[in-house]
């Protein structure tokens, strides 16, 4: 089975097990990155295709103990669009030029951390090895909204990836906001990296971008201490 095919088939059954490469880039102000994007439709043989705007809504959980942590992962739970999916994801990346990092999901019922302990999915089962009797709790909220652009090459109707505007606020768990970012992310959804990867020097110049210091993740757990 190919690369493709195996991805589709995980895709429809809601549960996924490989890996997240994607390019983290900081940003002080989206609005030049966003007219960059509005003059360039098509650059160096690739076509950037504006797609619906998302509202996402994280949830990041550990144990009192962290284990989860200390077994190398982040979990969070989701939701958007009225849909809920469980994500476990590695905390280090097998590459320093960009990130690439394993990465399981599920899809559950609700956005309830119970639902994981009940669920017999890739990351349910890890969760509960892992946790065992201990309850997960919310470590901090990220809500962000999120203004995508498909990347395909010309005359291809297959996405290579997607660009990614995130405008991020980190609350406490049912608390006050703590901090915000903004980020351009670009995500690859193949195995042709290289294209994305001339696309994010050319972003990066153009747009005075830099890359990011740190995760969603890491900063969430800086903002609440």
């Amino acid at each position: 089975m190919s690369s493709n095919a195996h991805f589709a088939k995980q895709q429809e059954s809601g549960q996924m097990d490989g890996r997240e490469v994607e390019w983290q880039l900081a940003s002080a102000d989206l609005g030049p990155v966003r007219l960059w994007l509005a003059d360039h439709g098509t650059i160096d043989g690739l076509v950037l295709e504006p797609r619906s705007t998302l509202q996402i809504f994280d949830t990041y959980l550990d144990t009192d103990d962290w284990r989860i942590h200390r077994a190398g992962f982040a979990l969070r739970i989701r939701s958007e669009s009225g849909k809920s999916e469980a994500t476990l994801k590695s905390l280090h990346s097998a590459s320093a030029e960009f990130a690439d990092r394993r990465e399981l999901s599920e899809m559950l019922d609700n956005s309830e951390s119970e639902s994981i302990r009940q669920s017999t999915g890739p990351v349910g089962t890890r969760v509960h090895a892992v946790t065992g009797a201990h309850a997960l709790q919310p470590l901090f909220e990220v809500r962000t909204s999120r203004q995508r652009f498909a990347v395909r090459r010309e005359n291809e109707a297959q996405d290579l990836g997607e660009i990614a505007l995130d405008e991020t606020v980190i609350s406490r768990p049912h608390g006050e906001a703590r901090t915000s970012m903004q980020r351009v992310e670009v995500e690859a959804l193949t195995g042709a990296h290289e294209p994305l990867q001339s696309l994010v020097k050319t972003l990066r110049r153009d747009c005075a971008l830099e890359a990011a210091s740190d995760t969603k993740y890491s900063q969430g757990l800086k903002s609440v201490g």
